[in-house]
């Protein structure tokens, strides 16, 4: 089976079994020497050869494809970007902080000056590795956070564009963020997910992009 040969041919693959087969899926058993070399040259494969699921036990990778029914149907995109991955898929985070002072109105009555010692976290995706085994490094991902609010640090936030025309609440500050981290993102392997904003240690506001 074509399959088969094209795992067989991956590195670290000793050897490739057929499982289950049926007409919405199929399953195949794959014994290995490495586990990270199979998995990153899975999920580099295309089209009807990408995994639908994989399982990790020890030594050996279950891999589950859809069936041809499900694979001759093209799947929908929504306009303004390509569609989110839906297999498996790495998932990175970091974290920056700064000290700001915001006030907002709510309901008509604005709340007085007061100052936050607010976090950052975002996490980043890929469905796939780099040649060096990362999704985005560590220190480059907290670089981007700490670029995007080097402003608003010890700032009263109104008086910081585009606070001074948006309301600065929690909510708005983590989709503002968001957006400006994402035109910063330069990586092809990873897109931005969630930004969340901490302005308490039990309190925060977060936003993601699923428009596409």
């Amino acid at each position: 089976m074509a399959y088969i040969a094209a795992v067989g041919a991956l590195p670290g693959t000793i050897r490739v079994e057929a499982g289950s087969v049926a007409p919405d899926e199929a399953t195949f058993g794959v014994r290995v020497t490495s586990v990270g070399d199979l998995v990153t040259g899975l999920l580099s494969m295309t089209g009807p050869l990408h995994p639908h699921s994989l399982e990790v036990s020890g030594d050996a990778v279950s891999i589950t494809l859809q069936g041809e029914d499900d694979k001759a149907q093209p799947q929908p995109q929504k306009p303004g970007g390509p569609a989110r991955q839906t297999g498996p898929q790495f998932e990175l985070g970091a974290d920056a902080f700064f000290n700001a002072r915001h006030f907002v109105k709510v309901k008509g009555e604005q709340v007085p000056p007061h100052h936050h010692s607010y976090r950052v976290e975002a996490t980043f995706v890929a469905s796939a590795q780099d040649g060096d085994g990362l999704v985005l490094g560590f220190s480059d991902a907290r670089a981007l956070i700490e670029r995007t609010v080097v402003d608003y640090q010890e700032a009263l936030l109104n008086t910081v564009p585009p606070f001074n025309e948006v309301q600065p609440t929690c909510e708005n500050i983590a989709r503002v963020i968001h957006e400006c981290i994402s035109a910063q993102l330069k990586s092809g392997n990873a897109r931005l997910n969630v930004v969340r904003v901490w302005e308490s240690p039990t309190a925060y506001a977060s936003y993601s992009d699923n428009s596409s």
